[in-house]
């Protein structure tokens, strides 16, 4: 668990909002301050000391699940049609892009790195229903190359971007309102963009080591610019287009572009977190839960709550596919022998894109349960090959697909009696395989890469085997990526991780 710090009663006495400062004091914002700017006043003097020792290991797990991501995206054809959409960017500095042996513009670089790591939905969750993990990461990155940072300060940056993100995520709230434990119905207007462009921005910032004013006038900037909040209409599609929930590359750009305007001296709503009508109502949030923006800062961390994925599909199917892992595990079958495979999944998994038995699209392979089903009965290592119609449409996998079933499982809505600050934590989920007549069942009641149980818990080790194991043989030096992560503390130089990201498989 996360350190806690102290406050004598007098402190607590003053009722003011408490952070970290620079130096490793206490200090406090006055009530008078503005949200934002508590919130930029807290992130931009954010230290790695500040930082507790298990949440920097969190943030060094995520920076590589991240590089894990890109990396895995990089033979896909989808890639090279991304890389070569980021032409539109240039600087200003230079940054390394995925899979290209030359540095490139930072905005170039920001859009294409950020793209590529949420391409295959094989990147983090946090539990609200959002990604913004790849984003922090792309964007501390690019400002530590394009700025002369350290690896410390990106590290910093990552843990301040993330941070940020999940406060605002946790503000706007999930995709469904929820009352007494029972969800009561879902939103027609759900934005997932807003905290991939502040977990960027932020990022940027704090790497870049920008003060708190303006940082305030970045997220004023950036926060104009968020995206249009086209979550549920792209969630009701079965044939599901390439743009996805969001860009997270165009959402970074525009985090980056936050910093970048404040910098050159123009302005934004520096309150642009507060009021009546702040983000969450931008957005249209069903659950808005605004106290989340300024809540605890330097005492809740929220990379203590970020989820990992084993399979490059969404979230929401992966306590039903890691009740089949381990029964794959337990009873290795013939591809031919099996019978049928039954997925019984809870209700956020369970529309027509869930269903889907023929995914025409490149993003509706991750979001189709019989496609996921063949891939892991098939052995296939989670990653590009997932998308390679090739192996995807086999007639093996066809023939797979054409056994599965996916049922509503009983009970499966008590999740969202188990939610916590708007988080979805337990997310039921079961299958059953049948194979020559036999029939086994398997329950979970978390997903393997969820935290709070440690059974499904991914340690350090557990992202770095899912590295080496998407990794495959290509001809990265991974020991060297390993052993320089091992020491991001203490070492200045960024090579052994450029390096990485610019070596196209």
């Amino acid at each position: 668990m996360a350190e806690k710090w102290d406050e004598s009663e007098s402190q607590k006495d003053k009722a003011d909002v408490n952070r970290w400062s620079g130096d490793n004091t206490l200090t406090f914002a006055t009530m008078d301050q503005t949200t934002t700017a508590q919130f930029a006043a807290f992130f931009s003097s954010l230290t790695i000391s500040d930082i507790p020792q298990d949440i920097r290991t969190a943030a060094s797990s995520l920076l590589l699940d991240t590089l894990t991501c890109i990396h895995a995206s990089l033979p896909t054809s989808h890639a090279q049609a991304i890389k070569q959409l980021s032409t539109m960017f240039g600087g200003p500095g230079t940054a390394s892009l995925a899979g290209s042996p030359s540095p490139v513009g930072t905005a170039r670089a920001l859009y294409a790195n950020a793209r590529l790591s949420n391409l295959l939905d094989l990147d983090e969750t946090y539990p609200v229903g959002v990604h913004f993990g790849g984003a922090a990461v792309c964007a501390a990155l690019a400002a530590a190359e394009s700025e002369g940072k350290s690896a410390a300060d990106m590290l910093v940056g990552i843990v301040a971007g993330y941070e940020a993100g999940a406060r605002i995520a946790s503000a706007v709230g999930p995709m469904m309102t929820v009352r007494d434990g029972h969800v009561q119905g879902f939103s027609k207007i759900w934005g997932v963009a807003a905290p991939v462009v502040v977990a960027a921005c932020v990022a940027y910032a704090r790497t870049a080591g920008v003060d708190a004013t303006t940082l305030a006038q970045a997220l004023g900037i950036a926060c104009s610019n968020i995206p249009l909040p086209i979550g549920s209409r792209w969630s009701e599609a079965v044939d599901l287009p390439d743009c996805k929930y969001c860009d997270a590359g165009w959402c970074a750009v525009v985090g980056l572009n936050g910093v970048l305007g404040a910098q050159a001296g123009l302005t934004g709503f520096d309150d642009i977190l507060d009021g009546e009508v702040g983000i969450p109502e931008f957005v249209a949030a069903a659950m808005p839960r605004k106290e989340c923006l300024d809540e605890q800062f330097g005492e809740m961390w929220h990379l203590a709550d970020i989820t990992y994925k084993p399979w490059p599909t969404c979230r929401f199917m992966h306590s039903s596919l890691s009740a089949l892992d381990r029964l794959l595990q337990k009873h290795p079958p013939d591809p031919a022998a099996i019978d049928s495979v039954v997925i019984h999944t809870g209700p956020l998994a369970n529309s027509g894109r869930f269903r889907n038995p023929t995914p025409k699209t490149f993003c509706s392979y991750s979001f189709s349960y019989p496609h996921a089903v063949a891939m892991m009965v098939l052995g296939e290592v989670p990653g590009a090959l997932w998308f390679d119609r090739r192996v995807a449409d086999s007639e093996a996998a066809l023939a797979i697909r054409a056994k599965v079933r996916v049922e509503e499982l009983d009970g499966a809505e008590t999740f969202a009696q188990d939610m916590v600050r708007n988080q979805m934590r337990k997310m039921p989920g079961a299958a059953t395989l049948v194979i020559n007549g036999r029939s086994w069942t398997e329950h979970m009641e978390y997903a393997d890469g969820d935290p709070w149980e440690s059974q499904t818990a991914y340690s350090p080790k557990r992202v770095e085997e899912k590295f080496r194991r998407c990794l495959g043989d290509t001809q990265v030096d991974v020991d060297g990526v390993l052993s320089w992560l091992a020491n991001i503390e203490n070492n200045p130089c960024l090579d052994p991780v450029t390096a990485f990201i610019r070596t196209n498989p």
